[in-house]
Order: C-alpha cells, then structure tokens, then sequence
C-alpha cells in the first residue's frame, strides 16, 4: 500500500481519537485488514443523543455523522481507484467536524456563562 494512503489512515484515526477524547462526540473508526478497507461513522452529539429509529420493537440510535454515505456499506476500500483522494476528503470532513464541535461547544459555554450573570 501506499506510504501516503498509510499516513492518512493515521491521520484520520488520530483525528478521531482527538474528537472522541475532546468533545461528546463518539466517532467509530475502523480498519478492516481483511477486505483492506476502513469504515468511518458516529455520534456527533454522543450516542444518547443520536436519533433513533424502531425496529421490530428494538430501539436502534442512528449514526449522524455518516462521512463516507455514498460509498459501498459507507466503507472505503483501500486499493480501489481514488482511495487517496477519498481518504483526504475523509481527513477534511473530520477536520471541519472538530471544527463544528468545537465552535459548537464554545457558544453552549458563552450562553451559560451569560445565563449565570443574569441570575447574580
């Protein structure tokens, strides 16, 4: 495989486990070495607070975050045509996830902060 489609792979689950680690955010990412493939897909707000779907009686929360929706079972395989690219399309999404978390976190912070000055 190539040395760079190995480092995105690194980057990319660096970067997840940044997110995992740093926000509510619960991010799943794997590697399959069996069928050379990764899969990417989580939570944005944390699992609890996912959507859910029923089925036959079940609960089931669905992934909200779902970056590689659109490729075959929202896996990558690694030694197709455009794994790089789609790799760093995969690398930029999870960025601009952090991103989102992270601006998202900071306003919920400043309204707290807001709301305990108008009650003292």
């Amino acid at each position: 495989m190539d040395k760079n489609i190995n480092q995105l792979i690194l980057d990319c689950a660096a970067k997840v486990l940044r997110i995992n680690q740093t926000t509510q955010a619960k991010v799943n990412f794997e590697i399959n070495g069996h069928v050379n493939a990764i899969a990417c897909h989580g939570f944005k707000h944390g699992y609890e607070s996912a959507p859910v779907r029923y089925y036959n009686g079940e609960k089931y929360h669905e992934s909200d975050y779902m970056p590689l929706d659109g490729e075959l079972a929202n896996s990558l395989w690694l030694d197709g045509d455009g794994a790089e690219g789609k790799l760093k399309e995969l690398l930029t999404s999870l960025n601009a996830l952090e991103k989102e978390l992270i601006e998202s976190a900071g306003t919920k912070a400043e309204n707290t902060e807001v709301d305990n000055e108008n009650h003292e």
